[in-house]
């Protein structure tokens, strides 16, 4: 079964422009080469990566990220904090959708919301 962070890692594949090392994917990413070998791993036996590591199923990743990753990542709003605006209340959707509710941020100490 996959795990969030699979996909985190299975993005990074789809976008990198050459083939890395388990190091160098973990150096760029914040991770450990065990947990993106893990990772690489599960998403060989999901389909998503084909044999080399760089090779990536793009239309089944396109599938899961559309249809799937709302529930690998579900919403949870917390309260009230400072941070960067996310979802609708980010530039282009602010100035199109009208919401009364506070903003939506991502929590970040140094945001401007």
């Amino acid at each position: 079964m996959l795990q969030p962070l699979d996909l985190f890692v299975a993005l990074k594949l789809a976008v990198s422009k050459k083939e890395a090392t388990y190091a160098e994917l973990a150096s760029e990413m914040g991770l450990s080469p065990s947990q993106v070998y893990r990772a690489v791993q599960s998403c060989k036996k999901s389909g998503l990566v084909l044999e080399r590591k760089t090779g990536i199923d793009r239309k089944a990743l396109l599938e899961l990220v559309s249809h799937a990753a709302r529930f690998v990542y579900p919403v949870q709003v917390g309260p009230v904090t400072r941070g960067t605006p996310t979802a609708y209340s980010a530039a282009p959707l602010k100035d199109d959708i009208c919401n009364s509710s506070s903003p939506l941020v991502w929590p970040d100490p140094e945001g401007d919301t």
